[in-house]
């Protein structure tokens, strides 16, 4: 009598068969990726006057879902992206900032955005355009906020002061016996808005040296 247990060792005709059915499981639940549309992404892109104004080439980095360069219609279950068809890379893009865009506008980069598990057509990039930060200054809308430092002599008598704002170096007249505290308002010195070249205001509040 054998008194040796089965073996519990899958047979080559077994594991066939196994794999016959997975293939026929896998055809059967799987959209044709190219009937779909992957996920789009949104990112924010800062970028100072002086960009819009002239245009500028910019390098970005974007994290997104790629499809798996393992993959094929042959291969059960990929090693690299275990059956989800697509895998995380970090790519690094080149953005063309046309001459004449505006603060919040998009760029579309078509194809850059993320594709879908199981496969799909990738989605693409928006990259809304906003103001850079402005080193001394805070933002209100299209207004700027910051401040004036002079003098105590030029506070007294009055003169001039070169001080650079969001469009570049900007000369401004100070009156005479101007005081601590005194604030400027430069028209059209803030930043653009809309399409008819419209920009904010510059508001500058006096601080004087010593």
């Amino acid at each position: 009598v054998n008194d040796e247990h089965p073996s519990a060792e899958e047979s080559d005709n077994d594991r066939g068969w196994r794999h016959w059915f997975r293939r026929g499981l896998n055809k059967l639940g799987r959209t044709n990726p190219s009937n779909r549309h992957g996920r789009d992404i949104n990112l924010r892109l800062a970028v100072t006057v002086a960009d819009l104004t002239d245009g500028v080439r910019k390098v970005i980095a974007v994290k997104r879902w790629a499809t798996c360069p393992s993959c094929s219609p042959d291969v059960v279950e990929c090693d690299i992206c275990h059956g989800s068809n697509r895998i995380e890379v970090r790519d690094t893009l080149n953005v063309e900032v046309p001459a004449g865009a505006k603060y919040g506008s998009k760029l579309r980069l078509v194809g850059k955005g993320s594709v879908l598990q199981g496969g799909s057509k990738p989605g693409d990039l928006y990259l809304d355009l906003e103001p850079a930060e402005l080193p001394g200054f805070r933002r209100d809308g299209a207004d700027i906020h910051g401040t004036c430092l002079i003098s105590a002599d030029l506070a007294r008598k009055g003169g001039h002061v070169t001080i650079t704002l969001a469009r570049g170096p900007v000369k401004i007249r100070v009156p005479e016996r101007t005081c601590i505290g005194d604030r400027f308002r430069l028209r059209g010195q803030g930043l653009p808005v809309g399409p008819d070249g419209a920009s904010g205001d510059a508001y500058l509040s006096v601080k004087v040296e010593g």
